[in-house]
């Protein structure tokens, strides 16, 4: 396969050819909307567009696959004098009518077969499968990479969709400021319970010395109140004789 013999593939009717690799559906095609932002990969019918390609790259794109199950939905690469097509129709050979006709178009998804799936990235995007997201020019080619859950930039701005900025320094994996809060907060109430609970040990410490210093004081006078025998006064000696 010569480096010259790149599909070239373009939208005649407008929106931008997708490739939504690794979406809930993989699928490729021409859309007036961006089918892979979401991550699911669904372009409606309202949405769908022809698909187009340089007419000397026929035999450089292998079968891909409907996402219709309907037996009269297939895939097709055509080309003729007026106008090449490739992608899912319903109903009507569009090799024989010359186009897929308006109402008919049928999403596409990327083949289960992994020889086939990886030929026509590489075929379409000029660039291995295991690179990360890449954009295509003239055609506007927009593809999701490996992992990635959203197309990137056209080229002269393309950017890798995983990528990712950290706090904390280069190479440092550094926490987001809603995680720092949160310790923040945590080790707040943490304190404030600590607190809590050793001016509830103070207090109790408190309360029983009071209440061993209350015992005391009245145990006492209990006993210093009475007077002993050998003080009392002749009336009370002679009670107690009395009492005898």
């Amino acid at each position: 396969m010569s480096s010259t013999s790149k599909p070239g593939v373009s939208c005649p009717s407008g929106g931008s050819f997708y490739i939504c690799q690794n979406n809930a559906t993989e699928f490729i095609g021409c859309c007036s909307i961006d089918p892979c932002a979401d991550g699911l990969g669904e372009c409606s019918h309202g949405d769908l567009r022809p698909a187009s390609f340089s007419s000397d790259s026929h035999s450089d794109i292998p079968e891909q696959e409907c996402i219709s199950l309907s037996a009269d939905t297939k895939w097709y690469i055509c080309t003729n004098n007026r106008t090449t097509f490739m992608g899912c129709c319903h109903h009507a050979d569009p090799c024989v009518a010359g186009a897929c006709q308006q109402g008919y178009f049928a999403p596409a998804r990327l083949s289960s077969n992994r020889q086939d799936r990886e030929t026509f990235i590489e075929e379409i995007l000029n660039v291995k499968t295991n690179t990360t997201s890449t954009s295509t020019s003239p055609a506007s080619v927009t593809t999701t990479g490996s992992g990635s859950g959203s197309p990137v930039a056209p080229v002269g701005n393309a950017t890798s969709a995983n990528s990712s900025s950290t706090e904390g320094g280069s190479g440092g994996i550094g926490l987001h400021t809603g995680a720092i809060a949160g310790v923040t907060v945590v080790s707040t109430i943490a304190a404030i319970v600590a607190l809590a609970f050793l001016a509830f040990k103070c207090r109790c410490r408190r309360g029983r010395g009071r209440a061993r210093q209350s015992r005391g004081g009245w145990t006492g006078s209990r006993y210093n109140v009475v007077p002993r025998a050998d003080t009392l006064d002749g009336e009370s000696r002679n009670f107690k004789h009395h009492g005898h």
